[in-house]
């Protein structure tokens, strides 16, 4: 699991405020695919690859902003600067293509795959927990 401490700031001195900063973790990085590539796909191994657990941290770093957000255009520029912080921060988004192997995805569809991400966390939460008997 990445571990990562709740601070308002980042390693490269940018104010990137919507990133965490990571502790060392276990570097379980797909073969040639870094720490800071986020990759699409369904495999386990993809669930579990570091930039992955580092992207679902960093969702839950500001779901809780994204929840506080009450219109429609500020959880819009939430995302927009998350995903701009991400950009700073040398994070990528790359998907399998059959022919070509794995390639960065544009900008718009990386920022709907964080928004997406974003809403399923918080229909994640307020789902109710059931009792066990």
């Amino acid at each position: 699991m990445v571990s990562y401490q709740r601070c308002t700031s980042f390693e490269h001195g940018d104010a990137a405020k919507s990133i965490p900063i990571f502790a060392k973790d276990e570097l379980c990085c797909l073969d040639g695919h870094s720490q800071f590539e986020i990759l699409l796909g369904k495999e386990k191994s993809i669930f579990n690859h570091s930039g992955n657990k580092r992207f679902r941290a960093i969702i839950s770093f500001n779901v809780h902003k994204y929840m506080a957000a009450t219109t429609k255009s500020e959880k819009s520029r939430l995302v927009r600067v998350v995903h701009s912080d991400m950009q700073k921060s040398g994070f990528r988004v790359m998907k399998r293509d059959p022919q070509l192997g794995w390639r960065c995805i544009n900008e718009a569809d990386s920022r709907e795959k964080l928004s997406h991400a974003l809403r399923d966390r918080v229909r994640e939460m307020r789902r109710p927990t059931r009792r066990q008997k």
